[in-house]
């Protein structure tokens, strides 16, 4: 007699390993690119950013409009960081006001996509921003969403009212 688990066969170690290295690099990166600036350092956290996407869990790839959201949004910072040597323009900075990270600059006329860039009108977030924070919270709701709206289907329609 053989035992058969329920559970899903784990990866194996190294590949986890793999996994939690990536992320640990991922986080160096964008620390010494937040604190530095600089496009080398955009480039490889924002390629290294695509990459851990291709390798989230299943359950987050099956949501697909949330992934989507995210994926954008992300090529969209990435693009408008990368067009201004690292930086991201903000249209809107107050006069005298110094941002947290030198990765922000004022808007200048020589900058490239400023529709991009962070925006006063958006709480100094960019387009980016809200694809990302978008689908962010579709990972969040959207397994609930999803349940909500089957059990509703599976209601017969005189139980609706």
């Amino acid at each position: 007699m053989s035992f058969v688990s329920p559970y899903p066969p784990r990866k194996p170690l190294a590949i986890r390993l793999l996994k939690w290295l990536a992320l640990f690099v991922l986080i160096v990166l964008l620390l010494l690119w937040r604190t530095h600036g600089g496009l080398v350092f955009a480039c490889a956290m924002w390629a290294l950013a695509f990459f851990f996407m291709h390798v989230l869990p299943p359950r987050l790839k099956s949501l697909t409009v949330a992934w989507l959201a995210v994926l954008f949004g992300m090529l969209c910072n990435a693009t408008v960081t990368v067009a201004n040597d690292g930086f991201m323009p903000v249209r809107g900075f107050p006069s005298g006001f110094k941002p947290l990270f030198p990765i922000w600059i004022p808007t200048r006329p020589a900058d490239h996509l400023v529709a991009l860039a962070d925006q006063h009108s958006l709480s100094y977030f960019s387009m980016g921003d809200m694809f990302i924070i978008s689908g962010v919270l579709l990972w969040c709701v959207g397994p609930w969403l999803l349940g909500l709206l089957r059990a509703q289907m599976r209601r017969p329609p005189g139980r609706n009212c």
